[in-house]
């Protein structure tokens, strides 16, 4: 019986084609993906089908086009049949199928799952600038890691999200960060 390959999708948002090396950039250094792309698969003419996070996320994982899914801007997409999304195929035919990392799959962390047998999520903090209270957060598995290690707090101001609309610099260690965290949990 010959053994299935293993299948890695890394899903960066908002991440140009020239911000690799692999794609010429020479003064951006992306070891890591470079290694991937040159055993694995690159691809010289992908389009995103939305150029937002959640609508191109829902699209991929789906095959359906983001009108069809009713997700053409940064909500969660409507009627989606976990049996019918790439996870839901793969972990039908044997694949154990686990996310990590940033899905926003839906409103509430693991409340969706998109077809994968396991989540291990880092949500943003959902909840964090808009709860009234702390009760009312729900802490994802990356907040949860940053609490054991002292690092989370509610008082968290909000200029020090990892997602931010403008540069700044991370102000947690880097063994902390949710990079390496990402990282250290897919290897």
């Amino acid at each position: 019986m010959q053994e299935k390959p293993n299948i890695l999708m890394i899903f960066t948002d908002q991440q140009r084609w020239d911000t690799l090396a692999s794609y010429g950039n020479t003064e951006i250094k992306t070891p890591n993906l470079d290694r991937l792309a040159q055993e694995g698969a690159l691809f010289e003419t992908a389009v995103t089908p939305c150029p937002l996070c959640m609508p191109a996320r829902a699209s991929v994982m789906t095959g359906k086009t983001n009108s069809a899914l009713g997700c053409m801007e940064n909500i969660y997409p409507r009627d989606v049949d976990n049996r019918e999304t790439i996870a839901g195929i793969l972990s039908g035919e044997g694949y154990h199928c686990q996310a990590i990392g940033k899905m926003h799959f839906s409103n509430t962390p693991y409340a969706e799952s998109y077809g994968m047998d396991h989540m291990i999520l880092s949500e943003e903090t959902r909840g964090v600038r808009t709860a009234s209270s702390q009760k009312s957060v729900v802490l994802d598995d990356y907040d949860k890691f940053l609490e054991e290690h002292h690092a989370w707090g509610w008082d968290k101001p909000t200029e020090i999200g990892y997602n931010e609309i403008k540069p700044l610099q991370a102000p947690l260690p880097k063994e902390l960060h949710v990079t390496q965290w990402c990282g250290d949990r897919s290897v």
